[in-house]
């Protein structure tokens, strides 16, 4: 079974952050969830981490999220020289659009509807 040591969710909706940290761990699918509602914060976060075990191998985001929306975050992202770790989007309806604009990042390995569920975290397994 894959176990990752890290994972950051990151999305403007609290109760969205609870539910995926609640399945991830229940899953066994990583040691350490970080949520973060700001992009912003996550951000930080990143940049101020120090050494490997601590780095998020997969990030769950969502793709709109005022004030800074998923594509934002991920050119920040990318200009900071953070580009080792697997995004997955997440959005409450993932449109044409959407997917067109997650395969010009090569970061992005998938893109998923909302909610996060067991069956597609195992799904996620499968990319590690």
């Amino acid at each position: 079974m894959t176990s990752l040591q890290h994972i950051f969710v990151i999305d403007d909706d609290p109760t969205n952050n609870l539910i995926c940290q609640k399945l991830l761990e229940k899953s066994g699918f990583t040691q350490k969830v970080s949520t973060y509602t700001e992009a912003s914060d996550a951000i930080e976060a990143l940049k101020s981490l120090d050494g490997n075990e601590e780095y998020p191998e997969l990030i769950l985001l969502d793709i709109n999220m005022p004030p800074t929306s998923g594509w934002d975050f991920l050119d920040t992202f990318k200009q900071e020289g953070l580009t080792t770790t697997k995004v997955v989007m997440l959005s409450s309806g993932v449109t044409p659009q959407d997917e067109e604009t997650a395969s010009t990042y090569e970061l992005i390995v998938k893109v998923l509807d909302k909610p996060l569920s067991i069956a597609k975290i195992n799904e996620l397994k499968t990319l590690f």
